[in-house]
């Protein structure tokens, strides 16, 4: 008898939700290899373009504390600063 064999589609889904409007503001999808933070830098770079000159608050999981992402952020709150 044969087997069955299910393929599945799989991606990696990052987004960045307001809380008070209760509505997402980005939304990036990747494939299942593509680097976590390198979506969410996506999202922040298109949030800031949204928001430009208003100040916001983002939240993460515990999986982001990657130092390659601190430096990024650092980066960000500095150029909003010199602003």
């Amino acid at each position: 008898m044969a087997k069955m064999v299910i393929n599945m589609v799989r991606a990696l889904i990052s987004c960045m939700f307001d809380v008070f409007n209760h509505l997402f503001l980005n939304l990036q999808i990747g494939s299942i290899k593509a680097s976590e933070s390198e979506l969410v830098k996506q999202n922040i770079d298109a949030v800031k373009e949204m928001f430009y000159n208003i100040p916001f608050i983002i939240v993460f999981d515990r999986g982001y504390p990657l130092i390659e992402f601190i430096h990024f952020l650092e980066k960000i709150i500095l150029s909003i600063c010199s602003d």
